[in-house]
C-alpha cells in the first residue's frame, strides 16, 4: 500500500488502482473470511478487512 501512495509502481493513481481492482471484490472476500465458522482468528481479520474497506470508500466519495 505505501508503494501504491508513493507511486512508485508508476501507471494510475492509487484511487484509481483501489476502485479498478480492489473495490469490487475485497468488500465481499472481507466478508466471507469473516464468516468462516471454525476460524476465530480470520473472523476477526475478515471485520478489521472489512472496516477498513468501507473507510476507503467512504474517503474516495468524499469531494477532492
Amino acid at each position: 500500500m505505501a508503494g501504491l501512495l508513493e507511486g512508485r509502481f508508476g501507471g494510475e493513481p492509487p484511487e484509481a488502482f483501489f476502485a479498478r481492482h480492489l473495490a469490487p471484490w475485497a468488500g465481499r472476500c472481507f466478508a466471507d473470511i469473516a464468516g468462516a465458522e471454525s476460524a476465530a482468528f480470520y473472523r476477526a481479520v475478515g471485520l478489521l478487512g472489512g472496516s477498513v474497506i468501507e473507510i476507503e470508500q467512504a474517503a474516495a466519495a468524499l469531494p477532492a
